[in-house]
Formats: C-alpha cells, structure tokens, sequence
C-alpha cells in the first residue's frame, strides 16, 4: 500500500504482462524493497484515456508511474528501473557470482515474453469463439468488461464486454473474417494449420514446469526471481484464472496452480509464501 508518495501500477487482472509486474511489486513491497508501497489502479477507460495515454502516448497495460510523477510502461523497462532504483532484494543472480544462474534466469524470461505469448494468448480466445464447446465467452466478456467506466452493475459489464468482443473482434464471424484479436492471434503465428502444434509444445513446457515446481518451490530454489515474475505473465492471468484453461491447469498440473498461488503472493496458505517464518 502507498503513502500517497509510492508507486502507481495501473493494471487489468486479465493482462499478461500486468500479471508478470503485479506479482514483481507485492515480492517487492513484501520483503521492505520499495518502502514507499505501490497501489495497484484497475486501468478503466477513463483513466486510459484520460490519464495514460496524454502520459504515454499508449493505453497499453500494465503502466507504472513512479513517485516523481514520470510514467513507465514496458514490463521489463518498469521491473528494470524498480531494479535501480531498489537493488535490494535482487530480483535476479549476480552475473558475476552466479552466472549460469543469471542467465537461466534471462533465457526463462525471454520465453515467457516472447514464446509463451501466443499460447496464452489463444488458450483465452479460442475457449472464447462460439462454436467451441468448453467455452468460458460469459467470463472472458465479464473481465472485458470490468474496465468501462460507465457500467453500475455485472449485468452491464458483461453486456459491455459482449457488444466489446464484437464491435472490435469480430467475435461472430472470427473463423471465415479474423480481425481484432483473431488476426493478431495468426499474426503471431496461431493458424488452423498450426494449432496442434502450439497445443503440443504448450502441453511440453507445464510438464517441465510441473515436475520442476513438485520438487521446488520457485525456479531457482527457495526465493522467486525474474523467471518466476516473467512466468506469471502467461501462466497466471491466461492459463490459471481464465476458466477452461484453469480447469485443465488444476487438474494435470497442480504443483504449477500451486506455484502460482505461491508467486502471486495471495495469502493461498496452502502454497506456502517466501516470506513464511521458520520455512
């Protein structure tokens, strides 16, 4: 919690990259590495437009602004200044003491920025188009709906994340005439010719992740890192809390859900924290 002179994040709960900065700043915060507190803002329209983009120039999320007033707005750029900012406890290994260990640490994040990307990305939208039939629309337009700032009620967020999916998704017509988030999903490489393999190489990566976190509680041991925060990205916001991907999560690979609770930081006692006493 700020001061009123902390850090402002500026966030949705369904970002993939928010996920990855939120998680980074309650670590943080947690263990007295950013005195001042951070607030954690639900960026609605308004703020959007409003705020954040005369700011930035994008209403991109997840978006920082530092106690000075300045604003930041790529993940890695906010978790990098945080860094220099507030060295202690480093979010990563020393790279001349424990230089295999740093690099593991990069090369995990660049697979979670950049290869992950399209697998979290179509296990939402996919489970979203109507003719699929393990489908969580209802959900996904409910959370979409979350940030229009003129609604009162749930009814009327989900209603606004409906007529949102297909005004600018097309979500009706996203097999025949992708736009929207249905394009960018086969800009990013997800085509009906290649959904099979993505499934496969999605499936791949939580066996590891599995079978590491049944025996560790983080990636490198006993406290989190930058791999952990930058695994929180697809794992988190599209593979455990959207409904149908979360159902499959929980129940093939539970020590990842339990990994997550564990990340995020949510008081999931069951999952242990990295700041338990006597742990």
């Amino acid at each position: 919690m700020t001061d009123g002179n902390g850090y402002r994040l500026f966030s949705w709960e369904l970002s993939y990259f928010s996920g990855k900065v939120r998680a980074y700043m309650r670590w943080k915060e947690r263990l007295g590495g950013v005195p001042q507190g951070f607030e954690d803002i639900l960026a609605t329209n308004d703020l959007l437009a409003g705020l954040l983009l005369p700011a930035t120039g994008t209403m991109a999320v997840p978006q920082l602004q530092k106690p000075d007033g300045t604003f930041l707005q790529d993940s890695s750029e906010i978790i990098d200044e945080i860094e220099r900012a507030h060295p202690t406890p480093a979010v990563a290994p020393d790279p001349i003491k424990s230089p295999r260990q740093c690099l593991a640490v990069w090369i995990i994040e660049l697979l979670a920025d950049e290869w992950m990307l399209p697998l979290g990305f179509w296990e939402r939208w996919r489970h979203t188009l109507p003719d699929v039939s393990a489908n969580h629309a209802r959900y996904n337009a409910l959370q979409w709906g979350s940030g229009d700032s003129q609604t009162k009620n749930a009814r009327e967020r989900l209603a606004a994340g409906e007529n949102l999916f297909e005004v600018l998704f097309g979500l009706s017509h996203a097999r025949t005439r992708p736009i929207g988030t249905y394009a960018g999903a086969q800009a990013l490489g997800v085509t009906p010719e290649t959904e099979g393999a993505w499934d496969l190489s999605m499936v791949r990566i939580l066996e590891v992740l599995d079978n590491h976190f049944a025996e560790h509680d983080f990636c490198l041991g006993g406290q989190p890192t930058l791999a952990d925060f930058a695994l929180m990205a697809p794992l988190y916001p599209h593979l455990y809390r959207d409904p149908v991907p979360g159902y499959f999560l929980r129940t093939h690979f539970p020590f990842i859900a339990d990994w997550v609770d564990r990340t995020n930081h949510t008081n999931a006692l069951s999952a242990r924290t990295y700041d338990q006493k006597i742990y």
